[in-house]
């Protein structure tokens, strides 16, 4: 498959979770870009951390050390969107089943149940976008280089597991 289809559906289902956020309250794009990059950096997809670095700093408005904490695995510095990261990484990681704690801590740092559907569809949409980035080996595009992200020093340090994967070129 050309890389630019898988662009295009890529694209196209970030675009279907952000009309749904829309639907149910306004979103903020910066919580939004927020939950992307952590399911992203979660599934180490290249493309899409490139692509959503540099969607949150250039017109999300991610705080730049907010943004470098969340690439590189260090303690997010706004309480809020640390939590959101947080809560984030535990609903992808245990596969949608956190403990009462984990979905008390998310609540009590002012979210919302609504807002616990729309992190399961991030992670719904964003894992078919990564899985497909990953199997297809979709490059990055010019526009997102500067924002690349070391995944082998991430996940080195991260102790994350890397499969193998497969190569249909």
């Amino acid at each position: 498959m050309a890389a630019w289809r898988i662009r295009l559906v890529c694209w196209l289902l970030t675009w279907t979770v952000t009309i749904g956020s829309a639907r149910t309250r306004p979103s903020p794009r910066a919580e939004q870009e927020v939950v992307f990059l952590t399911i992203s950096i979660g599934n180490g997809c290249d493309y899409c951390v490139a692509a959503h670095s540099m969607i949150a700093d250039k017109m999300s408005k991610v705080p730049p050390p907010v943004l470098a904490a969340i690439r590189d695995g260090s303690a997010i510095p706004d309480e809020k969107l640390a939590a959101l990261s947080k809560f984030t990484a535990v609903m992808r990681s245990t596969r949608g089943l956190p403990s009462s704690a984990d979905v008390r801590a998310f609540l009590s740092a002012g979210y919302h149940e609504p807002q616990i559907l729309e992190i399961i569809l991030a992670i719904a949409v964003k894992t078919l976008s990564n899985y497909s980035n990953h199997l297809f080996h979709t490059p990055v595009d010019d526009m997102f280089v500067g924002y690349a992200w070391p995944k082998k020093e991430f996940l080195d340090q991260h102790s994350a597991p890397v499969a193998a994967v497969a190569d249909f070129d």
